[in-house]
């Protein structure tokens, strides 16, 4: 898992959060609670996520995927890079989960 996804990316948005494991489909199955997996599916671009899996295998560093209040996701980072882990067969990804309180929300006039 190390391999793949950089940690010192992790607090660079300066938001609270804290850093669990799951699998490469569980990330992506949160991304749209209540949808079929395959739903989902159709929403990533697969030659995307394929792009990544080989700059992954060449050792390139992606940023940790990322959702934000992880009871019902209202928001995430890196669904395809955990489609692209998946693709490598990596059972467990990182993923820097958020409470949506630790956020500031700005609004633009």
């Amino acid at each position: 898992m190390k391999e793949y996804f950089g940690f010192e990316k992790i607090n660079e948005s300066g938001l609270e959060g804290e850093l669990v494991e799951m699998t490469p489909r569980e990330f992506i199955q949160k991304t749209m609670p209540g949808a079929a997996f395959s739903e989902i599916e159709s929403y990533i671009d697969k030659e995307k996520a394929r792009n990544y899996s080989e700059k992954m295998n060449l050792g390139e560093k992606f940023p940790v995927p990322c959702l934000i209040n992880y009871s019902n996701c209202a928001c995430h980072e890196g669904k395809h890079r955990a489609y692209a882990a998946m693709i490598l067969g990596i059972q467990k990804i990182p993923v820097q989960v958020i409470d949506k309180k630790s956020m500031q929300f700005f609004t633009w006039e």
